[in-house]
C-alpha cells in the first residue's frame, strides 16, 4: 500500500537532501569534514509533534556520496 511507503520516502528525502546540501556548499562539506559542525537528519511528526532523529551515519554517508 502506498500508506506503508511514506516512512520510506520520507527518510530517502531527507538522505537526500543532506547530499544536496553538501553538494552545493562546499563551506559546510569543509565544516562536516573537519568535525567542526554536525549535519543530522530528522523527520518531525505533525500529529505527534515529535522528532525522529536519523543515524548520524546517513549524514556521513550522504557527505561521502556528494563527492
Amino acid at each position: 500500500e502506498l500508506k506503508d511507503l511514506v516512512p520510506s520516502a520520507t527518510e530517502e528525502n531527507v538522505r537526500q537532501s543532506m547530499m544536496d546540501l553538501f553538494r552545493v556548499s562546499p563551506s559546510t562539506r569543509e565544516h562536516v569534514s573537519k568535525g567542526n559542525v554536525k549535519v543530522v537528519g530528522g523527520i518531525y511528526d505533525v500529529g505527534t509533534g515529535k522528532v525522529r532523529w536519523l543515524p548520524e551515519t546517513m549524514a556521513s554517508e550522504a557527505l561521502a556520496q556528494s563527492h
